[in-house]
């Protein structure tokens, strides 16, 4: 009798039957296919006591039993006994123990996946778990490489731009590189004052660096936020600098133990503060702000001093209110919320000796109390306000701090309106007085002196060399050239009320960027008289000198000064209830101050 090639299946003898061929045929095909089993269990190497009629096993090497010598085979409990079937190579089996395939290499069944997956890669020693292996589209195998890193951190700092030329950034480092900075994990909350008192211990070069209360106790909330252990906290109000940074909680702090802040890990060395970034999540003040170490390389964690700068979106820092109303910031922007500062109406101020004005340009003054003076809760110089009375109230005239309209005390109706500014320091002077009713403002001498008010916007642009408007915090301002003179011309009407006592010309100013030097200037008047100026020339009367004056040492400081015309030609023989116009310009001949002169202001009023 024969067997068939493969499986070693008996043959049936062409005498036996007169079918022999189709059966061996039929044998010889079924061998042919018989490469997939589907098993108990792969590798054992000791039969089962009770197998199951069917039950099918791939043993193991050095198989014992029942099973001896029969090492790798696929062994098969058929009518009470075991047959054997030898492994060819490519043979596959199932492992029902296992959930697993496994295949025949020729020497050894090796394990091909588990779950009907794509089964292992056995990569070098130099492979990472977690990497991404690479694929050969020719040979349909994965490489077994050290593959391509993927990066948590969001900076893609170890990827393979020759494994991967076209790969996709994740969004964190793309908005990183778009804006320039480095964004770090989000805290819980930041600081808004100084913690409590600490020391500070530098670790390794700033690894591991502490801040640790100075006597036991939980630290206290930041922000309104009670931190727990592992809370981040964005320490940005240390007095000395180097200890500021993005710390842990890593202790809490009880009655026995200090708090203990340790530097977090994204953010302990000088090249990850650079343009460091971080959104806070909580808080009563700064929950969903953004802030960037703005302290710029080389940085030596522990030595060089930290700021921390709130921050916009894509970089934009906006200035605070009081920044804006101050103007002591030139690197911030200004938000539309903040600039209506300057000019929006502010809650009203009840009437007092001393009134302070809040944020805003126009107020309504309540009450009848007296007042003596007013000032800003954030002052400037230069800053103007309007005010409406809503009652009768005396205001104070004070030649050093509220200077009024004619020199004299001033009794107030419900809704006189006026406006006020800060000239230097606790100078306030009232530039506007408008009564209710439409007169004019009597003090108890009698009959106030007239006066006028030019400002920058009033200004009527001549052909040429005009000095050009501009903008300092909010103020408009005309910039005068320091070597070519130029001019702003205002046209008015001399009050009916004048008596005739000449006029004295008030210029308030600033230097644009000087903080030494003189400026001066000089004023002329242009009397428009029906049926006699042409206006198709100028006209002016001989110019009036204003002296050159000191510019303050502190570059935004306003000054006044001042010249005067006697009635007549120096008036060009202006008369009251006449048109005139009136010239103003720099006299950079006898100044000596670098850069622009500013005009805030222009007052011509009767001496």
């Amino acid at each position: 009798m024969t067997v068939s090639n493969r499986l070693g299946i008996t043959e049936l003898a062409a005498t036996q039957v007169d079918r022999s061929a189709t059966v061996n045929e039929a044998i010889a095909k079924l061998e042919g296919g018989s490469a997939l089993y589907g098993c108990v269990s792969v590798g054992d190497t000791a039969p089962p006591g009770s197998p199951a009629e069917g039950d099918q096993y791939v043993l193991g090497a050095s198989p014992t039993g029942a099973w001896s010598g029969k090492a790798k085979y696929i062994a098969n409990f058929y009518n009470g006994a075991w047959i054997f079937i030898p492994p060819l190579p490519g043979a596959q089996a199932y492992a029902a123990d296992e959930d697993a395939y496994y295949y025949y290499d020729g020497s050894a069944w090796a394990l091909t996946s588990t779950s009907g997956g794509l089964g292992d890669v056995n990569g070098p020693g130099s492979s990472v778990s977690g990497n991404l292996a690479t694929f050969s589209g020719t040979t349909g195998k994965v490489i077994q490489d050290s593959g391509v890193a993927i990066s948590t951190d969001a900076t893609l700092g170890s990827n393979s731009n020759s494994k991967a030329p076209t790969e996709q950034a994740v969004k964190g480092y793309v908005d990183g590189r778009v804006t320039g900075l480095s964004w770090k994990k989000a805290v819980r909350a930041a600081t808004t004052g100084a913690l409590p008192a600490n020391t500070y211990s530098n670790g390794t070069s700033g690894v591991g660096a502490t801040l640790t209360g100075n006597s036991n106790g939980a630290l206290s909330a930041q922000d309104g936020v009670t931190l727990v252990a592992n809370d981040d906290l964005l320490v940005k109000d240390e007095a000395t600098g180097a200890n500021r940074g993005i710390y842990t909680l890593t202790q809490v702090g009880d009655g026995s133990h200090p708090y203990i802040l340790t530097r977090r890990t994204d953010a302990d060395a000088g090249a990850e503060l650079v343009n460091a970034s971080v959104y806070v999540s909580e808080g009563t003040t700064l929950a969903d702000t953004q802030w960037t170490c703005t302290t710029n390389a080389t940085i030596t964690v522990g030595t060089t001093s930290l700021a921390f700068t709130q921050a916009g979106i894509g970089g934009f820092i906006p200035a605070s209110t009081t920044e804006v109303l101050t103007g002591t910031d030139t690197s911030k922007g200004v938000t539309p919320d903040a600039l209506a500062a300057l000019w929006e109406k502010g809650s009203d101020v009840a009437s007092a000796g001393t009134v302070s004005l809040g944020e805003g340009g126009f107020f309504h003054i309540t009450g009848t109390t007296t007042i003596t003076d007013i000032d800003w809760a954030t002052a400037k110089d230069g800053r103007p306000a309007w005010v409406i009375f809503d009652g009768a109230l005396t205001l104070t005239h004070n030649s050093t701090t509220l200077k009024l309209p004619g020199g004299a005390n001033i009794t107030t109706a419900a809704g006189d309106r006026a406006c006020f500014i800060q000239d230097s320091g606790d100078n306030v002077i009232c530039v506007a007085y408008i009564k209710a009713d439409g007169t004019a403002v009597v003090s108890s001498g009698g009959t106030t002196k007239p006066f006028l008010t030019f400002l920058p916007d009033d200004q009527e642009y001549a052909g040429s060399n005009y000095a050009a408007i501009g903008v300092r915090n909010g103020h408009p301002t005309l910039e005068f050239d320091t070597t070519t003179q130029q001019t702003a011309i205002f046209t008015g009407v001399l009050p009916a009320s004048y008596a005739g006592g000449g006029l004295t010309a008030d210029c308030t100013w600033a230097a644009a960027s000087a903080t030494s030097g003189t400026i001066g200037w000089d004023v002329a008047i242009e009397r428009i008289d029906a049926g006699t100026l042409d206006i198709d020339a100028d006209s002016f009367a001989s110019a009036q000198t204003i002296t050159a004056a000191t510019v303050p040492g502190t570059s935004g400081v306003t000054s006044k000064t001042s010249c005067s015309f006697t009635s007549g030609a120096q008036m060009d023989s202006l008369a009251a209830g006449e048109p005139f116009r009136v010239r103003l310009r720099r006299d950079v001949a006898n100044d000596t101050a670098a850069g622009n002169a500013q005009m805030i202001s222009l007052v011509i009023r009767e001496t």
